[in-house]
């Protein structure tokens, strides 16, 4: 497993985790934290030690880093009519938070199992580039609309014709569910005290 890849954005972040109607911004801090600007670690198709929530709901992986904000930000979670369950993972430093997919999602999350980002629905490609975690709508934007500049680039790049394919890959099983492998990697990471609240 290729360790750095599990703290990069995965697809199922980028391309599904939109659908799930959050508050713009609710995983920033406000206050960086061991350079990290964001408690989002990242969203899974789901966990594969848990079979309840295997489909029809994204599991979502964040960071329990305990500032003053982290109240409000798990009870903006938790309150969503989508929200489905919540659990600790890697000695508590991770928490999963399991959410349903929407009804009026259904037909764009099965379009995403299939890689078929171009067939959004024009309002789920709104909420995609509208949330950015990819942090380029441009780039995005380009592989919703099969953009032949970016077709012409990838097949460059690749030494492949892109004819009637998909310019982003279908999501990858060893980074969009969240493995025994992922949450071992997660558990070995070293805690350092947080002294935000010392002497307060």
């Amino acid at each position: 497993m290729e360790i750095e890849k599990i703290s990069r954005v995965n697809t199922t972040t980028v391309f599904l985790l939109p659908l799930i109607p959050l508050d713009k911004g609710i995983f920033d801090l406000l206050i960086p934290y061991k350079g990290k600007s964001t408690r989002l670690l990242n969203a899974y198709l789901y966990d594969e030690d848990v079979d309840k929530y295997k489909t029809n709901h994204i599991s979502v992986v964040h960071r329990n880093h305990q500032d003053k904000g982290f109240e409000l930000f798990e009870n903006s979670l938790t309150r969503s009519s989508y929200f489905v369950d919540s659990y600790d993972i890697a000695e508590s430093q991770y928490s999963v938070k399991v959410f349903k997919i929407p009804e009026n999602k259904l037909t764009t999350y099965n379009r995403f199992l299939k890689g078929k980002y171009s067939e959004y629905y024009f309002d789920d490609i709104i909420d995609v580039l509208h949330f950015d975690y990819l942090g380029n709508k441009d780039f995005v934007t380009q592989v919703f609309r099969k953009d032949p500049e970016l077709k012409a680039r990838k097949e460059q790049a690749l030494g492949v014709c892109l004819d009637g394919l998909e310019l982003w890959s279908i999501y990858d099983n060893k980074y969009d569910i969240l493995t025994r492998d992922i949450k071992s990697f997660l558990c070995s990471k070293k805690l350092t005290p947080n002294t935000e609240f010392l002497n307060t």
